[in-house]
């Protein structure tokens, strides 16, 4: 048995989520799960866990809100050296045989100075650490997405991709399929009527115009929101609701995160993806959605109405197409985690 301090992103559960899934194929290791935000989850699933601050992006009104995501980034940076310090007395207690980050910022730091091997489990670097064309549009956004990768988050040893799309890794990089939660691999899928729509960043008139121009029932998470506007019902948070209707749904429509886009397109859900802007890793997700065929994407900033009628009149010539795919990649996480700790 080894001993593995896992640093998690929680500015959403997809990190989380992701997390859990990869300690409990390894359930032979310890965990002791360090972050803020959603990670705090971890405790109640019966792993150690450990608060740090944490590094988020924020969104609003389905756009990245610049000054407050900078203005996070100072507030926290100002602590830094004392973060660090703290996180190499508790690597010290805890004696860790390797280090996991998923797109934490201070625990490959931490590692790196007290000389822990650290690998990095992530999408993000999918945009970074793998040969591919980048789309021709959201140039901008590019660059500084990469920029900040690179900067901020690009401190480990070893580096693992989790991506519904394959590309070739570059160096100290493997690319495998996506890591599942235990709970969607559970569930069975069914072909409804309903769409199941999640926006992270909120959903705007133009988004709400568009559903209901398709006159199909819209069950809608992560808002604020409650009650009924005609066929639109917004949802309360319940992962067991959640995953009941994504299950029995018809086709998804969300910003075009990973993980969520990995558990519908694992269920045979055509994605719909309307991408916060400035947030470009769900742009290239976006983007492989449309190029692979497994679903399309749209501006949720304008009227959307024609876009989201035409995917909703077209999806099933997506769901055949995912009808021959395979989205599940645990084991070969697991596997893949386990030979690089091995080769230390």
């Amino acid at each position: 048995m080894a001993r593995i301090i896992y640093g998690v992103m929680g500015d959403s559960g997809g990190h989380i989520n992701r997390s859990l899934a990869v300690a409990r194929e390894m359930d032979e290791h310890e965990f002791l799960f360090v972050g803020g935000g959603r990670v705090l989850e971890a405790e109640r699933h019966g792993y150690r866990y450990s608060s740090l601050p944490m590094i988020s992006t924020v969104l609003r009104d389905n756009r990245v809100h610049v000054t407050g995501t900078v203005a996070n980034f100072g507030h926290i940076i100002l602590g830094y050296q004392k973060i660090v310090a703290g996180l190499c007395r508790q690597i010290e207690e805890f004696k860790p045989d390797l280090a996991i980050t998923d797109y934490e910022f201070f625990l490959p730091k931490a590692a790196r100075q007290c000389g822990l091997h650290c690998i990095s489990l992530d999408h993000q670097h999918s945009i970074t650490n793998t040969v591919h064309t980048p789309p021709s549009e959201q140039t901008v956004s590019r660059l500084i997405t990469t920029g900040i990768i690179k900067a901020l988050f690009s401190c480990a040893d070893k580096y693992v991709v989790s991506s519904f799309f394959s590309l070739p890794g570059k160096d100290n990089t493997t690319v495998v399929p996506p890591i599942l939660h235990r709970d969607v691999l559970e569930v069975a899928p069914s072909e409804g009527s309903h769409v199941l729509v999640y926006m992270r960043s909120g959903v705007g008139k133009n988004l709400l115009q568009g559903l209901q121009s398709t006159g199909r029932t819209c069950r809608i998470y992560g808002t604020q929101e409650t009650g009924s506007q005609g066929d639109l019902h917004f949802m309360p948070p319940s992962r067991e609701g959640f995953l009941t209707d994504l299950a029995a749904s018809a086709y998804v429509i969300c910003n075009g995160g990973h993980t969520l886009t990995s558990e519908a397109l694992h269920l045979g859900k055509p994605v719909l993806a309307l991408p916060t802007e400035l947030f470009y890793e769900q742009f290239l997700n976006a983007h492989f959605l449309k190029k692979l065929g497994y679903g399309d994407f749209t501006n949720a900033h304008e009227e959307n109405n024609v876009a989201l009628c035409h995917f909703d009149k077209h999806h099933n010539k997506h769901r055949k197409i995912l009808a021959e795919k395979n989205f599940f990649g645990n084991t070969v996480i697991a596997d893949t985690i386990r030979s690089l700790a091995d080769s230390y």
